[in-house]
């Protein structure tokens, strides 16, 4: 006897985290969707008629940074240590 409730016993500490994790399920999601999205046309016609979805100004990339000031920037922020007093001007790249 003593086997057969040992065997029921780690049935259900096998069974126990997936009922207690069911209660976290959100029942407002659930739907015969494959997607969350789907059926929703009006947005599935504003993405397709999107011809460029990125603004003009993400194709600049000449960036007016130091590179010797960020690199210098990021070693002080690691280490923890103060800024000094000197700092390098700051470098306009033009093309």
């Amino acid at each position: 006897m003593q086997p057969a409730i040992e065997r029921m016993r780690v049935a259900m500490l096998i069974c126990a985290p997936a009922v207690l994790l069911s209660a976290c399920a959100d029942p407002l999601t659930r739907s015969d969707a494959l997607w969350p999205h789907s059926g929703d046309a009006v947005a599935a016609n504003k993405i397709a008629h999107i011809i460029d979805p990125w603004p003009a100004a993400s194709r600049n990339t000449a960036f007016s940074t130091n590179g010797a000031r960020v690199a210098e920037s990021m070693v002080r922020y690691k280490t923890g240590k103060a800024a000094e007093t000197v700092v390098a001007p700051p470098v306009l790249v033009t093309r």
